[in-house]
């Protein structure tokens, strides 16, 4: 999407700067205030995204069953599998010609079962105060992500890529136009995210998504793909 009204809530991103910052997505329907925004970090070598999702539109786009910890969830495994698959040749993607929909199916029953996934806790830094929240995390081909539920006016979700998620510091970003290009008040992708994320090297499927492969269709699974 190009742009949308404005953000209606606070956007938080790691605490320290890194070398690159950039806004990586905008969340949310044309012409109606985002529900979510993503916010990028990396030193070329790793690579840590944050997404902010306002509660109160988060739960009217997606509307949760439960307190949102199942659509987040999906979220985190989704994107974890959105990831995997964009440092992928081509040649690799179509060595499996099922392989974004059997993924895509993986990441459903990873949500179902987000109760049980390894917690940690992460710092939120409220001025001169900080916070312990804990926060539900998943891996999947070298990416690691992770959720928390308990802000009381955001969700947040976190995807990392060479670095260990645990123990992450996080902050609202007080100008986040100068940081990451966003304006709050006119939020627009802007061109330069082009070559920030991971060149797309791997020729090979990761040991995780052959792994996903062998489960094979998921009868629960509630996305509807086309007729083959």
């Amino acid at each position: 999407m190009s742009e949308t009204a404005p953000v209606e809530f606070a956007v938080y991103g790691l605490a320290d700067a890194w070398p690159r910052e950039v806004l990586t997505m905008i969340d949310g329907s044309g012409g109606q205030p985002p529900w979510g925004v993503t916010v990028g970090h990396t030193d070329g070598t790793r690579w840590v995204e944050v997404t902010t999702f306002g509660r109160a539109r988060f739960d009217v786009a997606m509307r949760p069953e439960d307190d949102g910890r199942h659509e987040l969830a999906f979220a985190a495994a989704h994107g974890q599998i959105s990831r995997s698959l964009a440092v992928l040749t081509r040649l690799a993607i179509d060595s499996a010609p099922d392989l974004i929909r059997r993924l895509c199916e993986y990441a459903e029953r990873q949500a179902r079962g987000q109760s049980s996934w390894p917690r940690t806790i992460w710092t939120i830094i409220e001025g001169q105060a900080n916070r312990r929240v804990r926060a539900y995390t998943n891996s999947f081909a070298g990416w690691e992500s992770g959720f928390t539920t308990e802000l009381p006016e955001q969700y947040l979700v976190v995807h990392a890529f060479g670095i260990a998620i645990d123990d992450l510091s996080l902050s609202a970003v007080n100008d986040p136009k100068s940081r990451y290009g966003l304006d709050p008040a006119r939020p627009r992708l802007q061109q330069h995210i082009a070559n920030y994320f991971p060149p797309a090297v791997g020729h090979v499927l990761h040991a995780d998504q052959l792994a996903a492969l062998a489960y094979g269709p998921d009868p629960e699974s509630r996305i509807v793909w086309p007729a083959s």
